[in-house]
Parts: structure tokens; sequence; C-alpha cells
């Protein structure tokens, strides 16, 4: 109970508690085995709230609504988890964009890199089909997943999420420029939506001296 307040407080996700159900799960075997299973009225008074609690649940973490409808429900609000994978195929469609917009000596030597491992896992679900290579994140346990080979192509970066934090990129690269903004097109206000999309070209240093410098725990 009081690690669930902390993670409530704190803003936990509700699957950081996963780890003790099967604890719960043997408690409740042990009581069930010694006293046997609740008879009567008192197993009938449960069943309400059962039914509650799978009504709120369904309405509350399922793909139930419409996506032109999900941003006018309480859903997004109460599991934020709900609205990112939201505009996902959109999302890989527009970097590719970006990427085909590039000189045609740029695009195969491109390499991209987000600020968010839940964008690097939509690009390397959706963006094989349009031709782009794999995503890299320095966010999270995405860092682990490797670095950027070195190369001489440019990098198109998706985020951080305010343009003036462009200059934050120039720090890695001598020119770096804002070339889109991420829309899922359906108004939902997640972590992806508005995030400028730059170009950066000129990089100060190789990927194996950067990479150190994008890890980001959050």
């Amino acid at each position: 109970m009081l690690l669930n307040v902390v993670f409530l407080v704190t803003a936990g996700k509700p699957y950081y508690l996963s780890g003790l159900w099967a604890a719960l799960w043997a408690a409740g075997a042990v009581e069930v085995e010694r006293h046997g299973a609740p008879r009567g009225w008192g197993w009938a008074a449960s069943a309400p709230a059962y039914v509650i609690t799978a009504v709120m649940t369904v309405l509350l973490t399922l793909p139930v609504y419409p996506l032109s409808r999900l941003a006018d429900t309480p859903q997004p609000v109460i599991n934020a988890d709900s609205a990112e994978t939201v505009g996902w195929p959109r999302f890989a469609a527009q970097v590719a964009a970006v990427r085909d917009a590039l000189p045609p000596g740029e695009r195969a030597a491109a390499t991209i890199v987000v600020s968010k491992y839940g964008e690097a896992g939509a690009l390397d679900r959706y963006g094989p089909a349009l031709g782009l290579p794999r995503a890299y994140s320095g966010h999270n346990g995405y860092w682990y997943f490797g670095r950027p080979p070195d190369g001489r192509g440019p990098t198109i970066v998706v985020g951080p999420e305010d343009v003036a934090e462009g200059a934050g990129l120039r720090r890695y690269w001598t020119d770096v420029r804002p070339v889109a903004r991420i829309d899922n097109g359906v108004g939902l206000d997640n972590q992806e939506q508005g995030k400028p999309v730059w170009v950066c070209r000129g990089q100060r240093a190789p990927w194996t001296e950067l990479w150190p410098e994008f890890r980001r725990l959050s």
C-alpha cells in the first residue's frame, strides 16, 4: 500500500507494481486454502466492485475510442501512456519525408536520432517499410542499444521540444536547421506533438566521443 502511494505521488506508471502481483496472488491462495473460497452474501457483495473495475479499466486503458475523439476523453489525462502510441505511422512518415527531401547524395548516409525511446521504437516498427534506417536514442535503456555509426552524412534529429533549444544542438553540429514539426493529425497533446525536426550537418566530433553526452534518464 505504501509503495502504491509513493508511485502515485511521484507519477509512477501503473505497471511499476506488477512485480508484486505474484506475491499478492500467493497470499490470497494461502487464505483460500486455509478458509475456503468466500461464500454467501459476502461474495455477492463484491460483484458490483468487479463490474465497476472492469468498466473503468476498459474506458481508461484500452483503445476503445476513435482516434479523432480520443483527445476529448479522460483517457489521455488519467492514463498518459495510452496517448503515446497515437500517430506512430504518421510520425514515421513525417521523418521519412524529411529524409526524402535531402539532396540525393545525403539520403543514404543520413542518421536518425530521436529524443525518446518511444519515438525510436515507432521508427524501428514503421520505418523499414518507408526505407528508413534504424533510429538511435540516448533516452533511458535505449542508449545501451548502441550509438550511430561514424560517417559523413547529415543527422536528422527529432526534438528537443523547443525550437530555441536548437542552440544546444550546435554543441555537436555546425549547421542546425529546423525543417518540420511533428503533427499526429488528431490534435492529441502527447509527447511527440509539435516537436521540431532538425537536419544537422558538420558534426564536430565522431559518435564515439559524442554518444556518452546523449545519455539521458527520465
